[in-house]
């Protein structure tokens, strides 16, 4: 007994907990995510991101510290085809990081 909770009953709570998190969405993830500690939620985010930071030259010179403040700093966004993420001339609202699928770039002409 921990708490007084049975450890059957802890086992369902970590299965329960287990099953939610591999049939979430990526904006279910977020949710998910910020029920942890700030701690592990970064390591956790760290290791579910780690492609990317290993796959990105920019990343790979970057000191773990400032990586461990860009993921604490990271959203999701979830676009649909012909939407449009950042016009020319606009005032940039961060850094886009594609991690699945794909994003076109169209130059006006003045």
């Amino acid at each position: 007994y921990q708490r007084g909770v049975p450890r059957s009953l802890r086992r369902s709570v970590v299965d329960y907990f287990a099953y939610v998190w591999s049939h979430s969405s990526h904006q279910d993830d977020s949710k998910i995510l910020n029920e942890l500690p700030l701690r592990l939620r970064l390591q956790l985010t760290l290791v579910m991101h780690r492609k990317l930071f290993t796959d990105v030259p920019l990343f790979r010179r970057i000191d773990p510290r400032i990586i461990c403040i860009l993921i604490h700093q990271m959203k999701p966004l979830f676009a649909v085809d012909g939407e449009v993420l950042l016009k020319q001339a606009s005032a940039a609202r961060g850094l886009f990081v594609i991690t699945s699928g794909t994003v076109g770039v169209w130059k006006e002409h003045n």
